[in-house]
Protein backbone atom coordinates (compact mmCIF):
# COMPACT_ATOMS: atom_id res chain seq x y z
CA UNK A 1 0.00 0.00 0.00
CA UNK A 2 2.79 2.41 0.75
CA UNK A 3 4.49 1.77 -2.60
CA UNK A 4 1.37 2.79 -4.55
CA UNK A 5 1.05 6.03 -2.61
CA UNK A 6 4.63 7.07 -3.41
CA UNK A 7 4.16 6.47 -7.14
CA UNK A 8 0.99 8.54 -7.25
CA UNK A 9 2.72 11.48 -5.54
CA UNK A 10 5.51 11.51 -8.12
CA UNK A 11 3.15 12.09 -11.07
CA UNK A 12 2.02 15.67 -10.19
CA UNK A 13 5.59 16.59 -9.23
CA UNK A 14 6.85 15.57 -12.67
CA UNK A 15 4.04 17.47 -14.38
CA UNK A 16 4.83 20.60 -12.38
CA UNK A 17 8.48 20.41 -13.40
CA UNK A 18 7.51 20.04 -17.08
CA UNK A 19 5.33 23.17 -16.98
CA UNK A 20 7.92 25.28 -15.21
CA UNK A 21 10.69 24.29 -17.60
CA UNK A 22 9.16 26.38 -20.46
CA UNK A 23 9.87 29.63 -18.61
CA UNK A 24 13.63 29.12 -18.93
CA UNK A 25 13.49 29.64 -22.79
CA UNK A 26 13.97 33.37 -23.43
CA UNK A 27 14.45 35.14 -26.81
CA UNK A 28 17.27 37.69 -26.61
CA UNK A 29 16.90 40.22 -29.47
CA UNK A 30 19.92 42.46 -29.91
CA UNK A 31 19.00 46.09 -30.43
CA UNK A 32 21.04 48.70 -32.22
CA UNK A 33 21.29 52.49 -32.47
CA UNK A 34 20.90 54.44 -35.73
CA UNK A 35 22.15 57.86 -36.79
CA UNK A 36 21.04 59.54 -40.02
CA UNK A 37 23.06 62.47 -41.40
CA UNK A 38 21.55 64.47 -44.23
CA UNK A 39 24.10 66.29 -46.37
CA UNK A 40 23.42 68.99 -48.95
CA UNK A 41 26.01 68.87 -51.72
CA UNK A 42 28.33 66.88 -49.45
CA UNK A 43 28.10 69.11 -46.38
CA UNK A 44 26.07 68.85 -43.21
CA UNK A 45 24.14 72.09 -42.93
CA UNK A 46 21.52 73.37 -40.54
CA UNK A 47 18.16 73.43 -42.29
CA UNK A 48 14.64 72.06 -41.92
CA UNK A 49 14.95 69.56 -44.79
CA UNK A 50 15.37 66.41 -42.68
CA UNK A 51 12.89 67.75 -40.14
CA UNK A 52 10.24 67.50 -42.85
CA UNK A 53 11.53 64.24 -44.34
CA UNK A 54 10.94 61.21 -42.08
CA UNK A 55 13.17 58.17 -42.72
CA UNK A 56 11.52 54.73 -42.62
CA UNK A 57 13.38 51.46 -42.06
CA UNK A 58 11.52 48.30 -43.13
CA UNK A 59 12.88 44.86 -42.26
CA UNK A 60 13.74 42.75 -45.32
CA UNK A 61 12.54 39.61 -43.51
CA UNK A 62 9.39 41.01 -41.93
CA UNK A 63 7.66 43.90 -43.72
CA UNK A 64 5.44 44.53 -40.71
CA UNK A 65 8.52 45.50 -38.73
CA UNK A 66 9.01 49.17 -39.63
CA UNK A 67 10.65 52.04 -37.77
CA UNK A 68 10.17 55.73 -38.59
CA UNK A 69 12.99 58.09 -37.72
CA UNK A 70 12.28 61.82 -37.39
CA UNK A 71 14.48 64.84 -36.84
CA UNK A 72 13.34 67.15 -34.06
CA UNK A 73 15.33 70.26 -35.00
CA UNK A 74 17.27 71.88 -37.86
CA UNK A 75 20.45 69.88 -37.29
CA UNK A 76 19.80 67.52 -40.25
CA UNK A 77 20.77 64.69 -37.85
CA UNK A 78 18.60 61.90 -36.45
CA UNK A 79 19.80 59.79 -33.51
CA UNK A 80 17.92 56.84 -32.04
CA UNK A 81 18.66 54.99 -28.83
CA UNK A 82 19.20 51.23 -28.76
CA UNK A 83 15.70 50.42 -29.98
CA UNK A 84 15.95 48.82 -33.45
CA UNK A 85 16.69 45.08 -33.84
CA UNK A 86 19.88 44.30 -35.73
CA UNK A 87 19.34 43.14 -39.31
CA UNK A 88 18.81 44.30 -42.90
CA UNK A 89 16.42 47.18 -43.63
CA UNK A 90 15.09 48.97 -46.71
CA UNK A 91 15.50 52.74 -46.37
CA UNK A 92 12.65 54.85 -47.72
CA UNK A 93 12.06 58.59 -47.68
CA UNK A 94 10.31 61.28 -49.70
CA UNK A 95 12.50 64.15 -50.85
CA UNK A 96 11.06 67.65 -51.10
CA UNK A 97 10.12 68.52 -54.68
CA UNK A 98 12.93 71.02 -55.09
CA UNK A 99 15.66 68.50 -54.14
CA UNK A 100 17.23 65.45 -55.76
CA UNK A 101 19.37 62.67 -54.27
CA UNK A 102 23.08 62.36 -55.04
CA UNK A 103 25.14 59.19 -55.04
CA UNK A 104 28.82 58.91 -54.13
CA UNK A 105 31.02 58.25 -51.13
CA UNK A 106 31.35 60.24 -47.92
CA UNK A 107 34.72 60.13 -46.15
CA UNK A 108 35.06 61.25 -42.55
CA UNK A 109 38.56 60.57 -41.26
CA UNK A 110 39.21 56.83 -41.40
CA UNK A 111 35.51 56.11 -41.97
CA UNK A 112 34.15 55.82 -45.52
CA UNK A 113 30.45 55.33 -46.26
CA UNK A 114 28.36 55.16 -49.42
CA UNK A 115 25.54 57.65 -49.62
CA UNK A 116 22.17 55.89 -49.29
CA UNK A 117 19.34 56.53 -51.72
CA UNK A 118 15.65 55.76 -51.46
CA UNK A 119 15.07 51.99 -51.67
CA UNK A 120 18.61 50.92 -50.72
CA UNK A 121 19.17 48.20 -48.13
CA UNK A 122 21.27 48.97 -45.07
CA UNK A 123 22.54 46.56 -42.42
CA UNK A 124 22.30 47.39 -38.73
CA UNK A 125 25.10 45.31 -37.25
CA UNK A 126 26.37 47.28 -34.27
CA UNK A 127 24.82 46.98 -30.84
CA UNK A 128 26.80 49.52 -28.88
CA UNK A 129 27.71 52.06 -31.61
CA UNK A 130 25.61 54.09 -34.01
CA UNK A 131 24.83 52.50 -37.36
CA UNK A 132 25.49 55.45 -39.69
CA UNK A 133 23.23 56.29 -42.64
CA UNK A 134 24.38 59.14 -44.86
CA UNK A 135 22.00 60.73 -47.39
CA UNK A 136 23.24 63.38 -49.81
CA UNK A 137 20.90 65.72 -51.68
CA UNK A 138 21.13 68.92 -53.67
CA UNK A 139 18.69 71.62 -54.63
CA UNK A 140 17.17 70.85 -57.99
CA UNK A 141 18.10 73.28 -60.74
CA UNK A 142 15.10 74.21 -62.82
CA UNK A 143 15.99 74.22 -66.52
CA UNK A 144 15.84 77.68 -67.95
CA UNK A 145 13.96 78.06 -71.23
CA UNK A 146 16.28 78.47 -74.18
CA UNK A 147 15.36 81.73 -75.87
CA UNK A 148 16.56 82.51 -79.37
CA UNK A 149 17.18 86.02 -80.53
CA UNK A 150 17.08 87.71 -83.90
CA UNK A 151 17.90 90.99 -85.58
CA UNK A 152 15.28 93.39 -86.93
CA UNK A 153 15.81 95.94 -89.68
CA UNK A 154 13.28 98.53 -90.80
CA UNK A 155 13.55 100.14 -94.22
CA UNK A 156 11.36 103.16 -94.94
CA UNK A 157 10.57 103.62 -98.60
CA UNK A 158 9.03 106.65 -100.24
CA UNK A 159 6.99 105.69 -103.32
CA UNK A 160 8.73 102.31 -103.43
CA UNK A 161 12.25 103.66 -103.24
CA UNK A 162 14.65 103.97 -100.36
CA UNK A 163 15.43 107.66 -100.26
CA UNK A 164 17.63 109.32 -97.68
CA UNK A 165 15.59 111.66 -95.53
CA UNK A 166 14.81 112.41 -91.92
CA UNK A 167 11.36 110.78 -92.01
CA UNK A 168 12.27 107.53 -90.18
CA UNK A 169 14.59 109.49 -87.90
CA UNK A 170 11.51 111.22 -86.49
CA UNK A 171 9.24 108.16 -86.66
CA UNK A 172 10.20 105.41 -84.11
CA UNK A 173 8.92 101.93 -84.91
CA UNK A 174 7.75 99.81 -81.97
CA UNK A 175 7.38 96.01 -81.83
CA UNK A 176 4.91 94.67 -79.22
CA UNK A 177 4.97 90.95 -78.40
CA UNK A 178 1.64 89.21 -79.10
CA UNK A 179 2.24 86.80 -76.20
CA UNK A 180 3.24 89.42 -73.65
CA UNK A 181 2.30 93.04 -74.33
CA UNK A 182 4.73 94.21 -71.67
CA UNK A 183 7.60 93.17 -73.95
CA UNK A 184 8.18 96.00 -76.38
CA UNK A 185 11.15 96.90 -78.57
CA UNK A 186 11.64 100.27 -80.26
CA UNK A 187 13.74 100.85 -83.36
CA UNK A 188 15.18 104.30 -83.80
CA UNK A 189 16.94 105.58 -86.88
CA UNK A 190 20.05 107.57 -85.97
CA UNK A 191 20.59 109.32 -89.29
CA UNK A 192 18.88 110.15 -92.59
CA UNK A 193 19.36 106.69 -94.12
CA UNK A 194 15.73 105.67 -93.48
CA UNK A 195 17.08 102.45 -91.94
CA UNK A 196 16.78 101.29 -88.34
CA UNK A 197 18.29 98.14 -86.81
CA UNK A 198 17.83 96.36 -83.50
CA UNK A 199 19.60 93.19 -82.33
CA UNK A 200 18.77 90.64 -79.60
CA UNK A 201 15.01 90.62 -80.17
CA UNK A 202 13.51 87.30 -78.93
CA UNK A 203 11.93 85.10 -81.59
CA UNK A 204 8.14 85.42 -81.76
CA UNK A 205 5.25 87.35 -83.25
CA UNK A 206 5.05 91.12 -82.87
CA UNK A 207 2.60 93.88 -83.63
CA UNK A 208 4.26 96.77 -85.48
CA UNK A 209 3.18 100.26 -84.50
CA UNK A 210 4.34 103.71 -85.60
CA UNK A 211 3.01 107.23 -86.13
CA UNK A 212 3.64 108.61 -89.59
CA UNK A 213 4.02 112.33 -90.14
CA UNK A 214 0.79 114.10 -91.11
CA UNK A 215 1.90 114.84 -94.66
CA UNK A 216 2.51 111.17 -95.43
CA UNK A 217 0.27 108.13 -95.90
CA UNK A 218 1.05 104.41 -95.88
CA UNK A 219 0.96 102.45 -99.14
CA UNK A 220 0.47 98.72 -99.50
CA UNK A 221 2.02 96.44 -102.11
CA UNK A 222 5.19 94.45 -102.38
Amino acid sequence: MKKKLISLLMIPILCLFAVCSFHFVKADTELGMVQVNLHTDGQLENSDVLKNMPITLTSTTDASQTFTLTCEDNSNVIKTKKTIPLGDYVVSFQLPKNYEALSGVYTNGPRTDTYVQNGNVVTLNEKYAYNMIYINIKEREEPQPVEKYGKVEVNLHTDGKLVESDVLKNMPVTLVSKEDSSKTYTLNCQDNSNRAELENVPFGEYIVSFDIPEKYEVLDGK
